[in-house]
C-alpha cells in the first residue's frame, strides 16, 4: 500500500493513481450491489443516517463485501473500543510497493498510511505518549487552558459582524488559534497554521475513502507542513501533532454541528439562551447526533470472538459511531435532538481520540459555543451549510454561511 511518502509525479505516482481508482471502483461497485458500508464509503455529501436502519437490519456485526466486520450496535461498539486486542494501526507487513489491484488478495482498508502524523500507534506507543502528553493534553490538565481559549474566541467574535462563514471565519480560527497560543508558535505562522489544518482535515477519511489526485498532494503537503513547523516549538511531542492533524478540525466540526443543531431546534436553542440547560450538554447531545468522527477503523492483532462471529487476526472491525449513537435498544427517541438526554456515547471515546484530541475539542467548543450564543443570540442560517466532498470520517465543514439579526 502507499504511504505519505510517494510523490504522485514520480514514477510510483502512476502507481497510487491506479491504487486509487481500483480501491474506488471496487466500493462503487460494492455499494452498487447493496452493501450499506460501501455505500457509505463513496463520500457522497448527505446525512448518512438513512444507512443507520440498513446497517443494523444486518445483525449487530456483519461482514461487509469490502472485507470489513461492521457493527452499528451500541454495545458491540463500545466493546470494540475499548478492546486492546484491536490497534488503529494498518496490519503488517505493510509494504508501499504493494497496491491493491481488482483481484488481488490485499485488503482493501487503510487506503494510506500517515505515520508522519503518529495515526498509527500501537497501544504501548499510545499508553508512553498519554504519559507524557498528560499535563498540557489530559483531561484532568486543559481546564488550565480556558482562559486562553476565552480569549482567542473573544479576539475572533470581535472581528465578526453581519454575514460569515462559521467554519472559516469562526470555528477554525478559534480552534487552530488555540493551538498556536499553546504551542508557543510565533504569531507570524498563524496563518500557515490555519491553512495546513485545513487541508489536513480529511486524513482520516482519505485511510478509508480515496480523495482525488489533487487532494491527496494537498494532504500529503500540510502533513509534512505541519511537521516541519511545529517541530521548531519547544517540547515538540506527537501529541502535539496529533492535536493539529486531529484536533483542530475536530473541535472546528464539533462547534459548527452543536450550532447547527441548535438552530434546527429552536425549542433547544432557546433552554441554552435562558440559561435552563448548560452548554456543555449541548455538545454532548450534538456530539452524539453528529459525531465529528463518524467511523471507528480497527484491526484485530489476534483471533478474537466477537458477537458470535470469530475476527481473525488482520481483520478490520468498523464501528459506525453514527449509527452505534442511535441505537433505539440504547436511546429514546434517537433521532431527537434533546437536551434532557443523559446517557453516554460512543463518539471519541476511543484510542487517540479520547486521549489527545477529545479533552481540549471539547473545551473549546463548549467555550466557543457559549460565547457565540451569548454575543449573538439572534445567529441563524444564512444558507445550506456544505459538507467536504468524500468526507466519511470526518463529516467536516466546507462552509456554512450564518447571518446576525
Amino acid at each position: 500500500m502507499p504511504t505519505h511518502q510517494i510523490e504522485p509525479n514520480s514514477r510510483s505516482g502512476s502507481d497510487l493513481i491506479q491504487h486509487l481508482v481500483n480501491v474506488r471502483s471496487v466500493q462503487w461497485a460494492r455499494g452498487a450491489a447493496g452493501d450499506p458500508y460501501a455505500v457509505l464509503l463513496r463520500g457522497r455529501p448527505g446525512d448518512p443516517a438513512a444507512l443507520f436502519s440498513a446497517v443494523r437490519e444486518r445483525g449487530s456485526l456483519w461482514q461487509s463485501l469490502t472485507g470489513a466486520w461492521v457493527t452499528g450496535d451500541h454495545v458491540v461498539g463500545r466493546a470494540v473500543l475499548g478492546d486492546r486486542r484491536f490497534g488503529s494501526g494498518c496490519p503488517e507487513p505493510c509494504d508501499e510497493d504493494r497496491i491493491y489491484v481488482l483481484g488481488s488478495p490485499l485488503p482493501l482498508q487503510h487506503v494510506f498510511r500517515f505515520d508522519n502524523a503518529f495515526l498509527g500507534l500501537g497501544h504501548d506507543e499510545h499508553d508512553r505518549l498519554r504519559s507524557r502528553a498528560a499535563p498540557a493534553f489530559g483531561e484532568g490538565a486543559v481546564n488550565k487552558h480556558r482562559a486562553t481559549v476565552e480569549r482567542v474566541t473573544g479576539e475572533v467574535l470581535a472581528g465578526l459582524d453581519g454575514g460569515f462563514d462559521l467554519i472559516t471565519d469562526f470555528a477554525r480560527p478559534v480552534t487552530s488559534g488555540t493551538l498556536r497560543v499553546l504551542t508557543g508558535l510565533p504569531e507570524s505562522g498563524q496563518a500557515q497554521l490555519t491553512e495546513f489544518c485545513a487541508d489536513a482535515a480529511p486524513v482520516l477519511d482519505a485511510m478509508l475513502c480515496p480523495p482525488t489526485l489533487d487532494a491527496t498532494r494537498r494532504l500529503v503537503a500540510s502533513i509534512n507542513g505541519l511537521r516541519q513547523l511545529l517541530s521548531a516549538v519547544d517540547n515538540f511531542e506527537a501529541a502535539t501533532m496529533l492535536t493539529a492533524v486531529l484536533g483542530v478540525e475536530v473541535a472546528a466540526t464539533m462547534i459548527c454541528e452543536t450550532v447547527r443543531c441548535l438552530l434546527d431546534h429552536p425549542d433547544e436553542h432557546a433552554l441554552l439562551r435562558n440559561g435552563s440547560a448548560a452548554v456543555g450538554t449541548a455538545v454532548e447531545e450534538a456530539l452524539r447526533m453528529r459525531p465529528p468522527i463518524a467511523v471507528e477503523s480497527r484491526i484485530a492483532g489476534e483471533d478474537v470472538d466477537l458477537a458470535g462471529r470469530r475476527v481473525e487476526a488482520g481483520d478490520q472491525v468498523v464501528v459506525l459511531i453514527g449509527a452505534a449513537n442511535r441505537d433505539p435498544d440504547v436511546y429514546r427517541e434517537p433521532d431527537r435532538f434533546s437536551l434532557a438526554r443523559s446517557q453516554e456515547h460512543l463518539s471519541l471515546a476511543g484510542g487517540l481520540h479520547a486521549t489527545f484530541v477529545a479533552p481540549l475539542a471539547r473545551l473549546q467548543a463548549s467555550v466557543a459555543v457559549g460565547m457565540l450564543t451569548e454575543r449573538f443570540p439572534g445567529l441563524r442560517a444564512a444558507g445550506d451549510a456544505v459538507r467536504r466532498n468524500r468526507a466519511v470520517v470526518m463529516r467536516g465543514f466546507a462552509s456554512f454561511p450564518v447571518v446576525l439579526t
